[in-house]
């Protein structure tokens, strides 16, 4: 309905920026397990709560959105000494901010400064103990790969659908960051500039595509994933807008069917003008597509428009790889 408008992920004021909100969107999935997780976490850190005003500091409230700042920007590798002190510090910061603005312990006229006070010491104490971090970084390396792959979904989602795609500062690689001034921090985009460039190297006009070993290197091995994952989507997608503007500015947008055993965990959509194409399939709920696999799932194609009926062959963007003309892509094929 509103075709030019902005599509924006992240801001100077996001109080959670998109990677963190991809990361914590996979709790949802598993509120059992995150459930017992915070009561570990919180068991394990216990003897450094204090006694503020009466009651205990922090606050069990308090302490539950503590660890989902937490796990939303931990590093998905195990951390030295140095990076926890660093990450300490600016979730201290963040919490300030968020016990203030809430407004119930604490706010920005009268700072309760002796809660404020437990706080700090309290996030200091658990990030120099071997045990709660040992049990927070498990959590995060769990969870970890299923929140990258959230994280490009909603990267090609905001850049294939309707609208007019922004990319905020230094979100062209992963950026955990939190509300301001962790979502300011200076960009290195000499550094980010020249990571590119390999990348643009994988693709020379339609006779060059990675290969599996350019993939491997890409996408990483374990919890982690490189930075050069999202930037390559990011910056491939963008050529994709660049060659077809027309499509992208005043294309219809169609929503896609998806049948079948997975079909909860995938969504599809098409960018249709005059001869032109593009169709966009995305997976979603990792966690739980993990334990199935997609199965006989696929995306109609032919029974949706006429044009998509009409098509040749297709061609994966990001691959290369050709897909004879169906009347419906099965998701084993094109999403693996």
């Amino acid at each position: 309905h509103s075709p030019h408008g902005l599509l924006a992920t992240s801001t100077h004021d996001s109080k959670r920026s998109e990677d963190v909100r991809a990361r914590l969107n996979v709790l949802s999935e598993m509120p059992d397990v995150w459930h017992a997780t915070v009561q570990a976490l919180q068991a394990a850190g216990q003897r450094f709560e204090a006694e503020v005003d009466g009651r205990r500091a922090p606050l069990p409230r308090d302490l539950w959105s503590l660890y989902q700042a937490m796990v939303g920007i931990w590093p998905a590798h195990a951390t030295r000494t140095d990076e926890r002190q660093a990450l300490a510090q600016r979730i201290q910061r963040y919490m300030e901010k968020a016990l203030r603005e809430a407004k119930l312990v604490s706010n920005w006229l009268f700072p309760n400064e002796a809660y404020e006070a437990a706080m700090r010491t309290y996030v200091e104490k658990v990030l120099s103990t071997e045990g709660f971090v040992s049990m927070l970084e498990g959590f995060v390396q769990r969870i970890a790969p299923w929140g990258f792959r959230n994280s490009l979904v909603q990267l090609a989602l905001k850049l294939m659908s309707p609208g007019v795609p922004d990319i905020y500062q230094g979100c062209e690689t992963w950026s955990f960051s939190l509300v301001d001034p962790d979502n300011r921090r200076p960009v290195d985009l000499a550094a980010m500039a020249e990571s590119l460039q390999p990348l643009e190297a994988l693709y020379q006009s339609n006779s060059r595509f990675p290969e599996q070993a350019d993939w491997r290197r890409v996408l990483g091995d374990g919890p982690a994933m490189p930075h050069a994952a999202k930037q390559l989507v990011t910056w491939r997608l963008l050529q994709l807008r660049r060659q077809r503007a027309t499509l992208f500015r005043d294309g219809l947008y169609l929503p896609l069917a998806v049948d079948g055993p997975a079909e909860a965990h995938a969504l599809a959509l098409a960018r249709i003008a005059e001869n032109d194409a593009v169709v966009v399939v995305c997976g979603r709920l990792f966690a739980g597509l993990a334990a199935s696999g997609w199965g006989a799932t696929r995306v109609a194609l032919a029974s949706a428009h006429p044009m998509l009926a009409r098509a040749d062959r297709w061609r994966d963007w990001l691959t290369g790889e050709w897909l004879e003309p169906a009347d419906a892509l099965p998701l084993s094929r094109v999403l693996g």
